[in-house]
């Protein structure tokens, strides 16, 4: 703040240049590897409805970077994602509320990871009691219904 005031001569500069000539950088200047970032767990393959599930995102060796996470349900519409960092490693954890193919995409310093695009199915939990068997010429058997939101069939 000190330099683009204009009320500081050029003594002032000078010496508080010479000052931190050979000081030493806090920060590590390492550049960011997106490729080493590693995305696994559960959340990542099968959910339940309004039921929270994670997955963890290890950025061991990735450098310095700035991690996003977005979640789509199957309608387009944002999931709500809560994230915890600890040293390298950052749990994710999201509670979808429809059933369907839910979209994932994770960027590392917004640029792409190795299977940071994927899909997750989220299944809705079953009511066994409304399971209806039917009795017909061929026997018992259950009937095939649509659901209402996604159009899938159950």
């Amino acid at each position: 703040e000190d330099l683009v005031n204009p009320n500081i001569d050029e003594l002032s500069v000078l010496t508080y240049v010479s000052l931190l000539k050979n000081a030493t950088p806090t920060i590590d200047l390492v550049p960011s590897d997106p490729l080493k970032v590693r995305i696994y767990g559960p959340g990542t393959e099968t959910a339940w409805v309004n039921t929270p599930t994670q997955f963890f995102i290890d950025t061991s060796g990735a450098g310095f970077g700035k991690l996003n996470v977005e979640i789509k349900d199957c309608h387009g519409n944002p999931v709500p994602t809560e994230l915890w960092k600890k040293d390298n490693e950052t749990k994710v954890q999201y509670t979808p509320k429809v059933p369907g193919q839910h979209k994932f995409h994770v960027t590392y310093n917004k640029n792409e990871v190795p299977n940071g695009d994927f899909t997750v199915k989220v299944l809705a939990p079953t009511d066994s009691t409304k399971i209806k068997t039917l009795r017909g010429r061929f026997g018992e058997g259950l009937r095939q219904q649509t659901h209402p939101l996604c159009g899938r069939c159950y």
